[in-house]
């Protein structure tokens, strides 16, 4: 399995935050409130696909 640049990773007061693997970054900070974690997790693999779909068309030459 290819490893991900861009990974979701708990945090210790209940959030997530989407990390950039490359150089350690935070990305984005999620969290869940009012929503659920269902949807705020959904919402959380969308924007990953989405993320790490973008960097792989890049890596390959393509437009962004």
């Amino acid at each position: 399995m290819e490893q991900q640049r861009f990974v979701l990773l708990p945090t210790v007061g209940g959030a997530w935050v989407i990390r950039d693997t490359q150089d350690g970054s935070p990305v984005c900070v999620l969290f869940h409130g009012g929503r659920g974690i269902k949807k705020t997790r959904a919402m959380a693999d969308v924007m990953l696909d989405a993320l790490n779909a973008a960097v792989g068309r890049h890596a390959q030459g393509g437009k962004r």
